[in-house]
């Protein structure tokens, strides 16, 4: 087959194009968290019943700047295993108001964190 500088054009033209669409997995490389898009809704449903002003917890984290406050340490304990708690232990069944992490949300904790906390902006209705 020969091929013609028309053709020759044309594929690398293609080829060209098609390096510059981005693809779900390029997307998620470069998404940067933040805390009220992703990381308030974790705290809200896994720290606050204990983290907030007069709860047994050390620290609040009931707004953003208590998140940016503390965020080395919530990496730290998260990777620790040791927040939130679960006195039930690993191999539990399965109970109402269960409080551990899952993988997406400790891995989305730990890219906020590496990010520098960002706060990014309130979404409608959020608190700021």
């Amino acid at each position: 087959m020969k091929l013609t500088a028309t053709k020759a054009l044309t594929v690398c033209m293609a080829f060209l194009f098609l390096g510059t669409i981005k693809t779900p997995s390029s997307q998620a490389q470069n998404y940067v968290p933040t805390y009220y898009t992703d990381v308030q809704s974790i705290l809200e449903k896994h720290c606050t019943a204990c983290h907030v002003v007069g709860g047994i917890a050390p620290f609040t984290l009931t707004s953003g700047q208590d998140a940016v406050t503390n965020a080395s340490e919530i990496a730290r304990v998260v990777t620790q295993g040791n927040m939130p708690p679960w006195m039930p232990g690993e191999d539990s069944p399965p109970y109402l108001n269960d409080t551990r992490l899952g993988a997406t949300s400790k891995q989305m904790l730990f890219d906020w964190v590496k990010a520098g906390a960002p706060l990014g902006k309130p979404l409608p209705g959020q608190k700021p």
